[in-house]
C-alpha cells in the first residue's frame, strides 16, 4: 500500500492589516505557518494566550 502524501502545512497570509483565509482547521499537535505579506510589522496571538508570535516583518514568517 503506498504512503499517504504529506499534508501541506497551514498557512496564514498576514498583508496589510488582514488575514488571506477564510476558514483554518488544523488538528491537535499540528502547527501553523504565518506569512507577512504586507508592509507592516504583524504578530499572530491566541486570544487565550496559549501562542504568541512576536512582531515579524515584511518576507519574514513564524511557525506555531
Amino acid at each position: 500500500m503506498p504512503a499517504e502524501p504529506a499534508a501541506a502545512q497551514p498557512t496564514v497570509s498576514i498583508k496589510d492589516s488582514t488575514f488571506e483565509l477564510v476558514e483554518l482547521r488544523v488538528k491537535g499537535g499540528q502547527s501553523v505557518l504565518w506569512k507577512n505579506d504586507g508592509e507592516k510589522r504583524h504578530s499572530a496571538t491566541a486570544g487565550d494566550g496559549s501562542f504568541d508570535t512576536g512582531l515579524f516583518g515584511k518576507g519574514e514568517s513564524k511557525t506555531v
